[in-house]
């Protein structure tokens, strides 16, 4: 028997996967304005390979604490990690900015 979501994991499932298609578009439409043509296959097959590899580690690493400890403790490890990362990004990016 698994789980069943209810209308709040449902709500924010949705939300998540807009807010993921929405990030698709807009980096695509970047890349392609921002690389020459005659590098941007090149680029995009390179970001499609390194977005593999990550996925690749993280469901890896998410499984794993998922069967050690919890998916509670996995989910919330994830997020740790992603807001960690998320404000590296937005610190390094305000650098840059200088």
């Amino acid at each position: 028997m698994g789980a069943r979501p209810g209308p709040i994991q449902g709500t924010l499932f949705i939300l998540i996967s807009m807010f993921e298609a929405m990030l698709f578009v807009t980096s695509s439409d970047y890349i392609n304005r921002l690389i020459p043509s005659q590098y941007r296959a090149t680029i995009i097959s390179f970001s499609s390979m390194v977005f593999s590899v990550v996925m690749i580690v993280i469901f890896s690493s998410f499984g794993k604490m998922a069967d050690t400890f919890s998916f509670g403790i996995a989910f919330i490890s994830l997020a740790a990690v992603g807001s960690f990362l998320y404000g590296l990004n937005m610190r390094v990016l305000a650098k840059l900015e200088m």
